[in-house]
């Protein structure tokens, strides 16, 4: 009610699922025990929240590991042996996981052209990012959206979910 009412900071609306969901989500992870290794933990790090919120911001920026440790106001070694503690990844690979990822979801929920997408995650070429793409995926992008389509739409996102980037099991 506080919610819908606007009398609580947060996301508004009159859909009482979407509600629910929200304030499951938010007591979650106000209540859940810190986990020192993954995903979540990366994102509540003070540390490496910095760092993360501008690769997520903007991941076609040309990232650094000077920029992300500029980002976060703290020295190059320390963030990269942090992304490495913490995500089991360091902070250039986490970029390029999080790139296909977003790539990925591009590919599957819109008809944007490969090469808008490869701009939108960073690459200046098509073939650069057809290359990376294939690299982490197995098959081009083009490929990948064709297997993509041809599947069952029923239960296709929950069934061929990837992973986050980094530890986060």
């Amino acid at each position: 009610m506080e919610e819908s009412s606007g009398q609580r900071l947060g996301l508004r609306s009159t859909k009482l699922p979407e509600l629910l969901l929200i304030e499951v989500l938010r007591l979650h992870l106000a209540n859940a025990p810190a986990s020192e290794r993954g995903w979540l933990a990366a994102l509540r790090d003070p540390l490496l929240a910095p760092a993360m919120r501008a690769i997520h911001a903007a991941p076609e920026h040309k990232w650094t590991v000077p920029d992300l440790a500029m980002e976060a106001a703290v020295s190059r070694s320390l963030l990269d042996g942090r992304f490495r503690d913490v995500l089991g990844l360091s902070p250039i690979r986490y970029v390029h996981e999080w790139r296909m990822r977003v790539a990925q979801d591009l590919l599957a929920t819109t008809e944007v052209t490969v090469a808008a997408i490869a701009r939108r995650v960073g690459y200046d070429s098509e073939e650069a990012f057809s290359r990376a793409f294939k690299r982490a995926k197995g098959q081009s992008p083009s490929l990948w959206r064709a297997g993509r389509s041809a599947s069952p739409a029923v239960g296709r996102r929950s069934r061929d979910a990837e992973p986050l980037p980094g530890n986060c099991r």
